[in-house]
């Protein structure tokens, strides 16, 4: 992989996540996953990392609702 190309991630890494943020390891896949059953595990996989969201919108606060 070209050094700019790991320039530009870190870069991207640490305006999403913070200065702290620290990118461990690159690597290129060369190949396209063409089994379904790797596509999906590599789908779990990837939606295991995500972290829930904690949004106000769209719900009424408790007070309002018993009113």
């Amino acid at each position: 992989m070209d050094e700019r190309h790991k320039v530009v991630i870190a870069a991207a890494v640490t305006a999403v996540l913070g200065e702290h943020a620290r990118v461990r390891q690159i690597r290129a896949i060369h190949h396209p996953v063409t089994s379904r059953w790797a596509r999906q595990g590599r789908i779990v996989v990837q939606t295991s990392h995500n972290f829930p969201l904690q949004r106000s919108w769209g719900r009424v606060p408790e007070r309002e609702a018993k009113s």
